[in-house]
Order: structure tokens, then C-alpha cells, then sequence
């Protein structure tokens, strides 16, 4: 099943439309620490995107860090642990 997440991930950079601003990740929609750094990378070259999740996940400490490499980087903004905004370029 998670394969699948990350192939919904994989069809959001590919097909979103530019002015997506917003995702939810909401209940069981958890995703790897690979799958999402995946994600984040390959999202770079679009416009900034706002993630919410509530997937208690995303509080562990490897996510944060995840999330912290890319908040350093510019890419990302962390507003808190369960909400999260991508910057593109």
C-alpha cells in the first residue's frame, strides 16, 4: 500500500497544476522517509505548496530532521510539526 502513496506523490509533481497551493495528508496516508524526500526534491522546481497531515508519523524525530534538512535548504517552511509549507524555486 505504500507503494501506491508514493505513486501518488510521483503523479502530483508530474500532473499538478501550477497553481496548487495546498495537499493533505490526512489519516492513514503516511508515506517512507525516502518516498517523501523524493517528493520534496523533484517538487523544488515548482511553486511553493502547503502540506497538512495529521499522521502522528510525521512527529517522529527522523521526519523532523527530514523536514529540518529542507527548512536549512530554503525548500521548506515549518510552521509546525503537522503542517509544513514546500518552497518551489
Amino acid at each position: 500500500m505504500l507503494e501506491n502513496r508514493g505513486e501518488i506523490l510521483k503523479i502530483l509533481v508530474r500532473s499538478a497544476p501550477t497553481n496548487l497551493r495546498e495537499i493533505r495528508f490526512f489519516d492513514e496516508f503516511n508515506v517512507s522517509l525516502e518516498v517523501l524526500e523524493e517528493f520534496l526534491e523533484k517538487w523544488r522546481d515548482r511553486p511553493a505548496l502547503s502540506v497538512l497531515t495529521s499522521n502522528d508519523i510525521y512527529e517522529g524525530e527522523d521526519y523532523k530532521n527530514l523536514i529540518n534538512k529542507y527548512k536549512n535548504n530554503g525548500k521548506l517552511i515549518c510552521r509546525t510539526c503537522n503542517v509544513f509549507n514546500v518552497l518551489g524555486s
